[in-house]
Parts: structure tokens; C-alpha cells; sequence
């Protein structure tokens, strides 16, 4: 009944805070399909007068973006111990612990790379946003130039797969389903932008979780290589264009590079190098078990090929089920 209660407090609450439709028309400098691929191309935009659904969006995007990613991340990284960790704790409530904090910054990589990978493909592929929206004046194009890949619906997408990998799949797809809508009503992306930005965000987590950490340093330099080639080429070859979102490929880049400085920092290097072999589905919070943190002594091998999964559990009784 609470959770009923809490549910109608925020629609109340949305629908108080509602705004004017968009007033949105489909951008003419966008070449759309026929027929039915039209409606992947043409402007979805919420030009309701109530505009619950451009309110939705909008309290969404508030909370939930590119931006605001990484810090949530770093918060829950530093802020788990305090919520697991006390008095009472264990060794396998530390190694719970241990393998959270190295999931979230591994996480805090594949965010920074899908931000850099996307500025740059922005760039590359040129694809005009499909909405112009009247600003009271004229209309103008919603959310920059281009719009192929969707920026919001590429990193949300990568947080909401590993929502659905650690949490439950429920959770991940109601907050892909959510945050890919959002784009979609307030005018910055056509369906068909937002759904190839998903499976090409689907692609990205599938290789980054599937090959050996240390691939994420090769991620590095190839994307920096190739942001740095396609921006200032297409720049110089398309001055008119509004090139303020290209700082997001080297936001991207510094994301990559803190998450790298907090895994050295945060576990002694031989776990790290033994580690960067494993790939991030095949790591387990056994394998924390006997993980000693850099200031303390050693409580066992930390190297992660010295101790398989299965002697972890017969060193430590644990009962699998």
C-alpha cells in the first residue's frame, strides 16, 4: 500500500510540474525512410498542450544523464564500505565489498569510453537530430546538430545492462526503457537514432565485460586515436556546425583515466596484474576472498591463478549452493 501511495506522490508531483507541448515539427534536412521507416526517422517529440510526457523526460534528464553517471558511480564506490563495513564484519562481507567497489569502476571505464566513443561518432557519422522546435522565435534544432548515436540512450543503456547483470533484469530493462524514451520525447533523438544507439551500446558491453581487463587500456588509445583524427577534420570541413558537445570525448577520456588511477590505488599491483587477465564476467566475489588491501599483510595468495574458485571455497568451507 505504501509503495501505491508513494507511486500517485509522484504523478501527482509530475503532473503539477507539467509544461506546454514542445511544439516540435520533423527536421526537413533529415532524409526519412517511406512508408513505415518513417516513423524510426520523423520527430516523436511530445507536442501534447499537457505535456506529461515532455515533464516526465525532463525530471528525468534532470537526474539522469551523461553527466551525472560518474559521480553516482564514485559515490557508490566510496560510499559502500560505510554501508557494508563495521564492527561484525567478515571476510566474505569484505570480499562482498571488494568485488563491488572493483565492478563500479570498471563501470566508471565503460561509461567514460561510451561518452568518448560517442562524441566522436557523432562527428563522423553527421546525422542530423530529427526535430526542430519553436523557440518562441524560430525553430531551431533540439540538442545540437547531430544526433547519430544518441549520447544518453548509448550510456544509459551500458548502465542499464549492468543493472540487469548484477541487480535483476526487470530493473535494467525498465530503466533502458526509460531513459531511451526520454530522448525521444523531448526531441533530441528519432527511434531509429536511439535503437541503433542501443545496440551498438549493446556491442560495447558485451565486448568490454567478455575480454580481459586489460583491453580497457587498448580501448584508451584507440579511441583517443581516433577522436583525434575525425574531430578536427570534420570541424575544419563543417565550420558551421556547433562542435561545443566535442568536449565530451575528452570528459570521456578523463573518466578512463581516473577509473585506472583508482584500481591502482585502490588494490596492491600483483592482484591488479593478475586480475587484468580475467575478464569482468568471470570475476566472482570468492576471488576477493583472500585479496589484501595494500596497507595490511597478506592473508593468503592474491594472485587470482594461484587460486581458482574452487580451492577459495575449500579453504574457506563455504557453502555453495
Amino acid at each position: 500500500m505504501k509503495w501505491v501511495i508513494v507511486l500517485l506522490c509522484i504523478v501527482l508531483s509530475l503532473l503539477c510540474n507539467t509544461v506546454n507541448g514542445l511544439n516540435c515539427t520533423t527536421n526537413p534536412f533529415l532524409e526519412t525512410g517511406d512508408g513505415f521507416m518513417n516513423f524510426f526517422d520523423k520527430c516523436l517529440a511530445d507536442n501534447t498542450n499537457l505535456g506529461v510526457l515532455s515533464s516526465i523526460g525532463t525530471q528525468l534528464y534532470a537526474w539522469f544523464n551523461q553527466d551525472t553517471y560518474p559521480v553516482y558511480i564514485m559515490i557508490i564506490v566510496f560510499m559502500v564500505p560505510y554501508l557494508v563495513m563495521g564492527e561484525n564484519t567478515n571476510a566474505d562481507d569484505a570480499a562482498r565489498y571488494n568485488f563491488i567497489k572493483l565492478q563500479g569502476i570498471l563501470l566508471l571505464a565503460r561509461v567514460g569510453l561510451s561518452i568518448s566513443l560517442n562524441t566522436w561518432l557523432l562527428a563522423a557519422i553527421k546525422q542530423p537530430r530529427p526535430c526542430l522546435c519553436s523557440d518562441g522565435t524560430d525553430y531551431v534544432l533540439k540538442g545540437g546538430d547531430w544526433g547519430m548515436p544518441s549520447g544518453e540512450a548509448f550510456t544509459s543503456t551500458i548502465i542499464a545492462l549492468h543493472l540487469a547483470e548484477t541487480c535483476n533484469v526487470p530493473l535494467g530493462g525498465l530503466f533502458l526503457f526509460l531513459m531511451s524514451g526520454e530522448v525521444i520525447v523531448l526531441a533530441s533523438n528519432s527511434l531509429g537514432q536511439v535503437i541503433v544507439s542501443v545496440l551498438l551500446a549493446i556491442g560495447i558491453h558485451i565486448y568490454s565485460t567478455r575480454t580481459p581487463i586489460f583491453m580497457r587500456g587498448f580501448d584508451f588509445i584507440a579511441c583517443l586515436i581516433a577522436g583525434v583524427i575525425t574531430l578536427p577534420v570534420v570541424a575544419s570541413n563543417y565550420q558551421q556546425a556547433n562542435f561545443a558537445f566535442a568536449i565530451n570525448f575528452a570528459v570521456g577520456l578523463v573518466w578512463m583515466l581516473y577509473a585506472f588511477g583508482i584500481l591502482c590505488t585502490s588494490f596492491d599491483m600483483e592482484f591488479v596484474r593478475s586480475s587484468l587477465r580475467k575478464s569482468v564476467k568471470n570475476l566472482h566475489d570468492v576471488d576477493f576472498l583472500y585479496y589484501r588491501p595494500i596497507s595490511s599483510p597478506s592473508l593468503g595468495s592474491r594472485n587470482l591463478y594461484d587460486l581458482d574458485i574452487d580451492q577459495h571455497r575449500s579453504r574457506r568451507e563455504i557453502k555453495w549452493a
